[in-house]
C-alpha cells in the first residue's frame, strides 16, 4: 500500500460509515477464512485509540505499523523471526515504530516483528516479501491519528479513517460486562489463570487472601490496560466503608456513568493447614452483606450502577446457586455477578458443552 492511495478521510471511527464506503469504493467485502475484515479492523482501531491515548510523547516522526489479519498466525511467521506476543495490551512502554503484526480477529494471537523500515512504502515491500501482501491489512498512522483498512491487501486501495483527539467513550452495561467476564476467563475461570486462584485446585482450597488479590488485579486491568484512566480508584473512603473498586464519572460515559465494584469469594474451604470450612449460610451472609456495602457506596458516591462480583470457589457444582440471592439483588437494583472457579480446563470444558447443549451459559457469562 503506498501513501497516496489512503484518500478517504470518515469523520470519527464510525464502522457503519467505514462499510457503507468500502462498499461503494472498493465493491463486494472480499471473503477471507480468517474472520470478519471489519471485526478486526474494530479491534486494532479500539487498540488504536488506547494505545495513543497512553501517548505522552511526539508522534510526529512515529513510523506506521501493519496489522495483518490472519486465520493461523505462528504458521504464517514461521520461521521469519517473529515473536508471539503473550499479553497484546496498550501498555504505556510498547512502541509500534515500525512494527509488522500478524494477528487473529481479536487480537488474542499475535505474531509481533520490529522491522528496519523507515516507511510505509518499506514496509509495504516488506510484506510483499513475506508472501502476505493479499492479506487483509490495517494500517496504523501515528503522526497523522489516522488509520487504514486495505480489504485487498497492502498494495489495493485502502479506506482510511481519523481517530479523533479525544474520542468519545459510551459504555455500554453489555459491553462493560463483557470486559469483567474477559477478566474472569484469563485469570480466575481455571487453575492456569494468569492469577493462579487455587491453593489446591482439586480439593477447591482457593489461594490465601483471594479476595483482595482479585481486587488488585482487576483494578489494576481496569485502569491500566482497559481504559488507560485515573479516574479508576482502589480502596476509595467513604463514611461507610472503603470501594473496592470505583470507576468514576468520565470514564464509561453518560450512559452507565460511574459506578462501584463489590468484590466477594465464596468458599467450603479457607487456606492453610487449619482445614477450616464455610458453611453455605456463611456464604449467603456474606454476600447480602456484600449487597449492602455496594448500595451503600452507590449512595454514598452518587454512582449511577452498583456491581456485586462474586468468585465463586465452593465445592458445588458450577450451576448451584447461592439461595435468594439473585432475587435480593433484583429487589435492590445491583448487578450480581457469579463467576464458577473451576478446579480444572478439562471441567470447564465439560461444563461449557453442557451448557450450551441446554441453549445456557456458564454462570456470569453475558449474552
Amino acid at each position: 500500500m503506498r501513501g497516496s492511495k489512503l484518500a478517504t478521510r470518515l469523520p470519527g471511527v464510525d464502522l457503519d460509515a467505514l462499510k457503507a464506503t468500502v462498499a461503494q469504493e472498493l465493491g463486494a467485502t472480499p471473503a477471507t477464512d480468517a474472520g470478519g475484515p471489519f471485526a478486526f479492523f474494530e479491534s486494532v482501531t479500539n487498540y488504536a485509540i488506547q494505545w495513543l491515548q497512553n501517548r505522552v510523547t511526539d508522534l510526529s516522526n512515529q513510523t506506521p505499523a501493519v496489522f495483518l489479519l490472519s486465520a493461523s498466525p505462528a504458521n504464517e511467521v514461521l520461521g521469519s523471526g517473529f515473536i508471539r506476543v503473550r499479553a497484546f495490551t496498550a501498555s504505556l512502554t510498547r512502541s509500534l515504530d515500525s512494527y509488522l503484526f500478524v494477528a487473529a480477529e481479536n487480537l488474542s494471537v499475535v505474531w509481533a516483528s520490529k522491522s528496519a523500515a523507515s516507511s510505509l512504502d518499506d514496509l509495504t515491500s516488506e510484506i510483499d516479501r513475506m508472501g502476505l501482501g493479499d492479506r487483509v491489512a490495517v494500517v496504523l498512522l501515528p503522526a497523522e491519528r489516522a488509520i487504514g483498512l486495505c480489504m485487498n491487501g497492502v498494495n489495493g486501495k485502502c479506506i482510511r479513517v481519523s481517530i479523533p483527539e479525544h474520542p468519545s467513550l459510551d459504555m455500554q452495561l453489555s459491553e462493560f460486562d463483557h470486559i469483567l467476564w474477559r477478566f474472569h476467563e484469563e485469570f480466575t475461570q481455571a487453575p492456569e489463570g494468569h492469577l493462579i486462584p487455587w491453593e489446591k485446585a482439586k480439593e477447591r482450597i482457593p489461594a490465601p487472601q483471594l479476595e483482595r488479590r482479585i481486587q488488585n488485579l482487576l483494578w489494576y486491568h481496569l485502569k491500566f490496560v482497559i481504559f488507560g484512566n485515573k479516574l479508576i480508584i482502589k480502596e476509595g473512603a467513604t463514611v461507610k466503608g472503603r470501594i473496592d473498586i470505583h470507576v468514576q464519572a468520565g470514564v464509561l460515559g453518560p450512559s452507565m456513568g460511574s459506578c462501584v465494584l463489590e468484590l466477594k469469594v465464596l468458599r467450603t474451604h479457607f487456606p492453610g493447614a487449619s482445614g477450616a470450612r464455610w458453611s453455605e449460610k456463611q456464604n449467603v451472609d456474606h454476600v447480602i452483606e456484600g449487597i449492602d456495602q455496594a448500595l451503600d457506596y452507590q449512595s454514598e458516591t452518587g454512582a449511577k450502577i452498583a456491581f456485586l462480583c462474586c468468585y465463586d470457589a465452593r465445592s458445588v457444582s458450577h450451576d448451584q446457586e447461592l439461595p435468594n440471592v439473585p432475587d435480593e439483588c433484583r429487589a435492590k437494583s445491583v448487578h450480581y455477578r457469579r463467576y464458577y472457579m473451576f478446579s480444572s480446563t478439562p471441567e470447564r470444558r465439560r461444563a461449557a458443552r453442557a451448557a450450551a447443549k441446554k441453549g445456557e451459559l456458564l454462570a456470569g457469562q453475558p449474552k
